[in-house]
């Protein structure tokens, strides 16, 4: 009897979530992300590895524009720590180096077999390293993922990233940055 009640409620649980997707509609997120990131400077030959201890949180909202695709934006607040490694191979000095600062992401994002999307956009940052300095900088920002909504409204996704940071900063700094974006939020 137990085997026919939870094949009842699995049965039922899938009908709900196939109905779940088919409407899209304003949603609000809550993003925390992971990830590691590397600084290059190559005017002096310097390098901040910060692998793994990248953090974020933030806020994205998804505003749908046509079938198939959202205009996504939102604001994070973001956190890295690593060392700083400058000089040459025969002389290298290595130092304890932090950034944080906020970003914004700006992207269009495509939906696709039901679960999955495929985004990109400009991600802009302005960070302030160890020293006090503030850095405006903002590059391509390419992913993909998946995003469930239960029929409450729910939703849950996940979204592995990459992020090339160059434009508008200093010619020679470049800042790489791969991340996993988690998402929790609701669907209007």
């Amino acid at each position: 009897m137990k085997k026919y009640i939870v094949a009842a409620f699995l049965c039922l649980l899938l009908c709900a979530q196939a109905t779940a997707q088919e409407k899209r509609s304003f949603t609000i997120r809550i993003t925390p992300e992971i990830g590691g990131m590397e600084l290059t400077n190559n005017e002096d030959g310097s390098s901040v590895e910060m692998n793994p201890s990248f953090v974020g949180v933030g806020i994205q909202a998804n505003l749908p524009v046509a079938r198939n695709w959202d205009v996504v934006a939102g604001l994070s607040y973001v956190r890295a720590k690593g060392n700083a490694y400058t000089g040459t191979s025969e002389s290298l000095s290595v130092e304890s180096s932090k950034l944080t600062g906020l970003t914004a992401p700006v992207l269009v994002r495509f939906h696709f077999l039901k679960y999955a999307f495929v985004d990109g956009g400009i991600y802009l940052s302005n960070l302030e390293n160890s020293s006090g300095e503030h850095k405006f900088i903002a590059g391509p920002d390419i992913g993909f993922g998946v995003a469930y909504t239960f029929p409450t409204g729910l939703l849950f996704s996940i979204r592995p990233n990459v992020r090339y940071l160059s434009w508008f900063a200093d010619t020679d700094l470049k800042l790489k940055q791969f991340a996993v974006e988690f998402g929790i939020g609701y669907q209007f």
